[in-house]
């Protein structure tokens, strides 16, 4: 039986992405760690883990029945954690409907495929960088504004170049 390492998520449009990647390469300037790829940015609302390829279908069935509205989300500020050694940017204070989102995704999981929520208190970020060695210090940043239109079933792959994330399944927001 084979498994897969998914994962839901908001990938930035191109806009986005190319201001989260500017951002990200004056970061890298003064503080040591390996940046993340620029097709690897998101926003994670739920890491799953390796799942059995049976389970997928399940998976896309629970997603199919979030009714959510597009959102305005403002990355506004920098944070890092000294495990897993990570550099992130994110909101100052999560908006409601993106809340709302990562909780009915939560929701549909538990719900739909027997899949628990994570224990750990949902803090939604952007990885700019991994394996930190230290801060030294932070640009000054402009928020990025990003309408959210939709979220992704994501798949981690590893490569000898190093970990690939792939959309399987896209949904879009609706008003409801």
């Amino acid at each position: 039986m084979s498994e897969r390492r998914l994962f839901f998520a908001l990938e930035p449009p191109p806009q986005v992405r190319d201001q989260i990647a500017r951002i990200k390469q004056l970061c890298a300037v003064d503080n040591r760690g390996r940046a993340v790829t620029e097709a690897n940015l998101h926003l994670t609302l739920q890491f799953l883990g390796c799942i059995p390829e049976e389970q997928i279908a399940p998976l896309t069935v629970a997603a199919e029945s979030l009714a959510a509205a597009p959102f305005e989300l403002s990355l506004e500020c920098f944070g890092h954690w000294k495990e897993p050694r990570v550099l992130w940017m994110g909101p100052q204070i999560t908006p409601v409907p993106l809340l709302a989102l990562q909780l009915g995704v939560e929701n549909a999981l538990e719900k739909r495929c027997a899949i628990k929520p994570e224990a750990k208190a949902y803090r939604p970020h952007v990885t700019l960088m991994r394996k930190l060695k230290v801060v030294e210090s932070l640009p000054q940043m402009e928020p990025i504004l990003w309408r959210v239109e939709q979220f992704s079933l994501m798949e981690s792959i590893s490569t000898v170049d190093g970990v690939v994330y792939k959309a399987l399944k896209q949904w879009k927001l609706q008003a409801v």
